[in-house]
């Protein structure tokens, strides 16, 4: 019986990944890069730049199928938010506006199709749904009265919670946490509540349950390193919001003192998203590093994975047009010149080679920056960033300012994808980029600001 429980876990986690592999291969047009030879015989940690959803989709695959003599490769694993364990999670985010089909679907947990895929949940307080709550806290705080809950003000957004609380005030009763459990009283609770609604006591309970939680994931994370089990870990902790990475959390330092040694593998991914349809998207692996948990500080290991990973940069039509069109755009240039955008374009991809960062190959030839050019511009165009234009035989492009510097984040899409795109061009392109646009030369370029940490 054992033996027919294992074969059925590998069989329907190659089928759930091999559905995932084909739809991320229908999506996108992968290309792989530096990938190759034997895997590591340390405890492998892929940390990479959190862009998308599809992240892991497209990395697990890559690794598969690169590293051939990997006999055990169903060992590879990966931490996820715990949300995506959740009931109705990935059905309500895309059927929402389908309140017959999300109710439907709100009462099936997609939890055992992630775990197929070897997903270990990791718990955040921040991203916890009041049901993720619940299955923790309702033991040890389930009969708490409702009011003790809750913030003042809940009787009039959950009207079926608070006819039966008066009521049973009325019989000199109070209702407990676990008395609210019952069917419309539940579907208020699971659907409406967020953090924000909690009171203070019961949220100070959840955050001293969930540091014990937390220690607990990570344990179990170090463990599975120790025994030589790769695992996919997003140092960000979260989808970056605005394209910058420069902000990694705690957990990596964490999971290097339990485990005491681990290889580091990077990985920056690029969504080249302006090219419009099945756009590509870069996979960029870079050497491993081993390191231990005593050989540099919390801070070193920060600044040593932001700078294995920003190396791995890739430049795109995507990213290099994004800085070029924000860059004029606070300049207060309106209308600009189609040569003029080219040539800025290849002046980035110029010095893009000069620093020995990687080069989308289309952007090597003239011909084909033209032809990756005018599809970023019609992808703008459908989304109001700029009008294209006509004067005589030159093209022109009028941009709109107030939608190419709008103050919007993430994470995708609610992102402004201009900001979200030039935030990943390193600082040292374009210190060199700026340098070179106001006549100052390389060496006074130093003193320009980062493009990740303009506004």
């Amino acid at each position: 019986m054992k033996k027919l429980s294992w074969l059925f876990h590998r069989a329907a986690m190659w089928a759930v990944g091999a559905l995932l592999y084909a739809a991320g291969r229908l999506r996108f047009r992968v290309r792989i890069l530096g990938l190759g030879g034997n895997p590591p015989r340390e405890g492998l940690l892929i940390t990479n730049n959190h862009q998308l959803d599809w992240d892991i989709v497209l990395l697990a695959p890559a690794v598969f199928f690169s590293w051939r003599r990997w006999k055990r490769i169903d060992r590879l694993s990966f931490a996820a938010s715990e949300k995506l364990f959740n009931p109705g999670y990935i059905y309500g985010r895309f059927l929402d506006k389908i309140p017959a089909v999300n109710r439907f679907f709100f009462y099936f947990n997609v939890g055992p199709a992630i775990r197929y895929l070897n997903a270990r949940p990791i718990r955040h307080l921040r991203d916890r749904t009041f049901r993720a709550v619940l299955s923790d806290v309702l033991g040890i705080a389930g009969n708490l009265p409702i009011h003790e809950v809750m913030k003042p003000g809940w009787e009039k957004r959950f009207p079926h919670i608070a006819r039966a609380y008066f009521k049973r005030a009325r019989q000199g009763k109070l209702l407990s946490l676990k008395d609210c459990m019952k069917f419309k009283m539940r579907v208020d609770l699971m659907k409406k509540v967020s953090h924000d609604e909690l009171d203070a006591r019961f949220k100070n309970l959840v955050q001293r349950h969930n540091v014990s939680v937390i220690k607990e994931s990570l344990e179990e994370f170090a463990a599975m390193v120790e025994k030589k089990h790769p695992l996919y870990f997003s140092v960000e902790g979260r989808l970056t919001p605005d394209g910058r990475f420069d902000s990694i959390r705690a957990g990596l330092a964490r999971i290097l003192e339990k485990c005491g040694r681990a290889t580091l593998l990077p990985v920056h991914i690029t969504y080249d998203y302006m090219q419009g349809g099945r756009y590509p998207v870069y996979l960029n692996f870079g050497k491993p590093v081993t390191v231990s948990a005593g050989g540099m500080g919390e801070n070193d290991l920060k600044s040593m994975v932001i700078d294995s990973v920003d190396s791995l940069y890739i430049g795109t039509v995507t990213s290099l047009l994004a800085l070029v069109v924000k860059e004029l755009a606070q300049g207060g240039t309106g209308r600009v010149a189609w040569e003029e955008l080219l040539s800025a374009v290849k002046a980035l991809a110029d010095i893009c080679l000069e620093c020995e960062y990687t080069v989308d190959s289309r952007l090597l030839s003239r011909r084909g920056l033209e032809k990756s050019l005018k599809r970023a511009l019609e992808w703008g165009e459908r989304k109001g960033l700029w009008t294209l234009k006509r004067e005589g035989d030159a093209p022109l492009v009028d941009l709109k300012a107030e939608k190419v510097l709008e103050e919007k984040e993430g994470p995708w899409p609610n992102v402004n994808y201009i900001t979200y795109a030039a935030n990943h061009v390193p600082r040292r392109v374009y210190q060199l980029y700026l340098g070179k646009r106001s006549g100052t030369g390389k060496g006074e370029a130093e003193t320009i600001p980062a493009a990740s940490q303009l506004s």
